[in-house]
């Protein structure tokens, strides 16, 4: 039977190690207190590897390399092991005794005395075997305990590493994610992105406080009560697509939309809710603006006079609106095809610009005359493809600008034969006079009046030309004669041929290296001529008047500068406006048109023209034509 002592020292050595911290402290205590309790000179905790092979975890009163690299199978052999390798003797004294964690080996615990040995108190086989047994228990329940220690402490790093990685992660994310808890609704956590949205701190404030900065899409106050989070965590309820406002330190509205939903315990019931917001402020501004556009191109597309058609690739209308056409019955056609809308003649013309749409998936415009009923009228008709399968047909009636068409060439019949004719012969009459006159006596006076009716004849013959040339360009009937031009010859020659005694006053500075132009000779001389002329005309007797071009990206900027009068501000914006003269030129003979035919031959060839003035200063005319 074990003696008190033996039973003492057991207690103390259990309670050591079940003290111990940690695997190695554990099973190096065990061996040193098992080496104490048996008087033995070796103690030794084995331990199984992953490899299924048993290695000294901890040992006393052996070599240390040896235990280093025992390695032996965990079994009933595992004495005969130690024996061997060891170098424990035949008659050396041996025991080993199992750790055991509910039933399960989970290491042995063994010790050895040398046969010479005598111990310093008698202790049986059996007693030393219950000791160690008993130690071993103890050991196993150490070993356990430390293990669920790491294996918590593990959980806990692992949990921790999972919440830091989780919060990173809600920290990129473009959303902004509040959790909030408790009775009163405590936030206790918010992501980069909910500060910004809320332009203020809020981790720790409850949703059941007065927030004045939160808003309904109205711009009303909105309730705590009422707020997505408070209904989620409050009433179970689940949020989606809320919009709020919350208003910035600054005054500013960011519009929000918010989502919510409860969290739940393992017992079903509500602790926690979720919040996720995104901004959606932009978006918001966006539609309100597509909103504000769609609503002004209605109103638009009311007030158009045309008569509009939405159809289908099968030619189906989906949709139609009368415009100020009140002969077609527009609510009746909805649904049904274009055809039964025009007679055969107008579904003929429609039809092939239909079929030229859906080919060319282009813009088709054609004119077509309506006569049967009463009077001929006609329409211009527009076919315009909108998504892959449907096409947008616009009818307006163009019956006005067609009789006006007809007036305008009637008036350039009358232009160009019913008072050019005369015109010539008065010319012709007069010049007639002049040369019977010329060198007798006494005709004086008839002479000067003949001159004068030549000079009104040529001056009424050049606005004549003018007004025919305004109207042509303007209808877009004059046809450019191009070709490749070089501009410091064409300028040099102009001056030198237009000039004739004012050649002096005019200075070119037209470099020679500058690209070829594609012109119509014919009309750049009308541009010159128009600007250089006026220069001459209405600058100071002497004045000088200086001629240049200059190479600006892909076009040639010329330009015609005086030292005039100059034009005012109020005058500027008119100067190449139809028939209109400035106030200091009604003394010169024109119709104001110079000006107005000199812009529309510079489109004509693809430029631009415009002119910077300052009154007491002068003037400088620039436009610029294509390399």
């Amino acid at each position: 039977m074990v003696d008190e002592r033996a039973l003492r020292e057991l207690i103390a050595a259990g309670n050591a190690v079940s003290a111990a911290q940690g695997h190695h402290e554990i099973v190096t205590l065990a061996a040193e207190k098992a080496a104490s309790l048996v008087d033995a000179d070796a103690a030794l905790v084995l331990v199984p590897s992953d490899a299924g092979e048993a290695t000294i975890a901890a040992s006393v009163g052996v070599d240390p390399e040896w235990a280093r690299l025992f390695r032996a199978p965990l079994d009933e052999h595992i004495m005969d092991a130690l024996r061997e390798v060891g170098g424990f003797r035949p008659g050396d004294w041996l025991l080993a005794v199992p750790i055991l964690d509910r039933q399960v080996i989970r290491g042995v615990l063994a010790v050895a005395r040398r046969a010479e040995r005598q111990p310093a108190h008698a202790c049986s086989e059996d007693d030393a075997t219950y000791l160690l047994s008993a130690l071993a228990d103890r050991t196993a329940v150490a070993v356990a305990h430390a293990d669920r220690i790491e294996e918590l402490a593990s959980a806990l790093e692992a949990a921790e590493a999972a919440r830091r990685e989780l919060a990173a992660v809600l920290d990129t994310t473009p959303a902004g994610i509040v959790i909030i808890e408790g009775e009163d609704g405590r936030i206790t956590y918010t992501n980069t992105r909910a500060l910004e949205f809320y332009g203020r701190p809020i981790l720790g404030s409850c949703f059941s406080d007065r927030a004045p900065w939160l808003h309904r899409p109205d711009g009303s106050l909105c309730p705590p009560a009422e707020l997505p989070a408070a209904r989620a965590l409050r009433r179970g309820a689940r949020v989606r697509g809320e919009e709020i406002l919350i208003q910035q330190p600054d005054g500013t509205f960011r519009v929000v939309e918010m989502h919510a939903v409860p969290l739940r315990d393992p017992s079903a019931k509500i602790t926690r809710a979720l919040l996720a917001m995104q901004d959606v402020t932009r978006r918001k501004h966006a539609e309100e603006h597509v909103i504000r556009r769609l609503s002004e191109l209605s109103a638009i597309f009311k007030a158009l006079p045309d008569l509009y058609f939405r159809l289908d690739a099968g030619g189906t209308i989906l949709d139609a609106r009368s415009g100020r056409r009140r002969d077609v019955a527009i609510d009746r056609l909805i649904g049904r095809r274009l055809e039964d809308a025009f007679g055969p003649q107008t579904r003929s013309h429609l039809q092939a610009s239909i079929d030229e749409v859906k080919k060319l998936r282009s813009l088709v415009t054609i004119e077509y005359r309506e006569s049967g009923g009463g009077e001929a009228r006609w329409y211009e008709a527009r076919v315009v493809p909108l998504q892959p399968n449907e096409l947008a047909l616009l009818i307006r009636d163009i019956t006005e600008r067609k009789r006006a068409e007809e007036y305008r060439e009637d008036m350039l019949r009358v232009i160009t034969h019913d008072l050019r004719a005369p015109l010539s012969v008065i010319v012709l009459r007069a010049q007639r006079l002049l040369r019977i006159s010329a060198g007798e006596p006494g005709h004086e006076e008839a002479r000067r009046c003949a001159e004068a009716i030549v000079s009104s004849g040529r001056g009424m013959a050049t606005m004549l030309d003018e007004l025919l040339e305004s109207v042509r360009l303007e209808a877009g009937e004059v046809r450019l004669d191009k070709r490749e031009l070089s501009m410091a010859a064409f300028v040099t020659e102009l001056v030198d041929r237009i000039a004739g005694e004012d050649a002096p006053r005019v200075a070119v500075h037209v470099p020679e290296g500058l690209p070829a132009i594609s012109a119509d000779p014919a009309r750049l001389e009308r541009i010159l001529s128009n600007l250089i002329s006026n220069a001459l005309k209405y600058a100071p007797a002497g004045s000088p008047i200086t001629v240049g071009a200059e190479l600006c990206g892909d076009v040639i900027i010329v330009s015609v500068a005086d030292r005039g009068t100059g034009i005012s501000r109020v005058d500027l914006p008119h100067v190449f406006e139809r028939f209109w003269r400035a106030a200091g030129a009604r003394s010169h003979e024109g119709l104001g048109l110079g000006l107005f035919i000199t812009k529309q031959l510079v489109e004509a060839h693809g430029g631009r023209i415009w002119v910077e003035s300052e009154l007491g200063v002068g003037s400088v005319f620039r436009f610029s034509l294509p390399v």
